[in-house]
């Protein structure tokens, strides 16, 4: 079925998903098995920070084509912040909570929050603990200005996931008290 990863003999270098770059370029966290790994976020600075991020391999990507793994492909650019180049992958994708999630990243970059918030509620009705959904939800509340729901336990991941969760539950809610007004502890 197109959009389903098939079975791979080689596992998929970190080249492919920058898992290995010091920071990461997209502070949303792709749904992609491989390319969800924590690493500190970098913000871009300017155009010039956009072309920091090394090109994908392209026998990787050939690979991915070869076995219909459009997510995989739509996962590559991604986390290039190349939404233009993820776009046509990822609607060729399906219709998994993993791929929903990963629309919902797209959304947001465009600048449609309510698009992104509907998609990622449709994730998490069916995967109420999806790790990816929850923190790209968080992202999009933020985006919204709805500090309080951005910064309560509920709307944060559960589960330490890999890191992720050591930046939830310490620095984010923290950076929106002074919008809430509530005292440090």
């Amino acid at each position: 079925m197109a959009g389903l990863r098939s079975r791979r003999v080689a596992p998929l270098p970190p080249e492919l998903f920058l898992t290995s770059a010091p920071v990461r370029m997209l502070e949303a966290r792709v749904s992609y098995p491989g390319a969800d790994v924590y690493r500190p976020y970098g913000p871009l600075r300017s155009a010039a920070d956009a072309g920091r991020a090394a090109p994908a391999p392209l026998s990787e990507l050939a690979r991915l084509e070869a076995e219909g793994d459009m997510h995989g492909l739509a996962a590559a650019y991604l986390v290039r912040r190349n939404a233009e180049m993820a776009a046509p992958y990822l609607a060729k994708a399906g219709t998994a909570p993993e791929v929903a999630s990963d629309q919902a990243i797209m959304a947001l970059d465009r600048g449609d929050s309510a698009s992104a918030l509907a998609l990622l509620e449709g994730v998490l009705a069916s995967r109420p603990s999806h790790a990816q959904a929850l923190w790209n939800r968080a992202l999009v509340l933020r985006e919204l200005e709805l500090w309080a729901l951005a910064a309560i336990g509920g709307v944060l991941p559960p589960v330490n996931a890999c890191g992720f969760c050591e930046r939830f539950t310490r620095p984010f809610p923290r950076h929106f008290r002074p919008r809430l007004m509530v005292p440090s502890p």
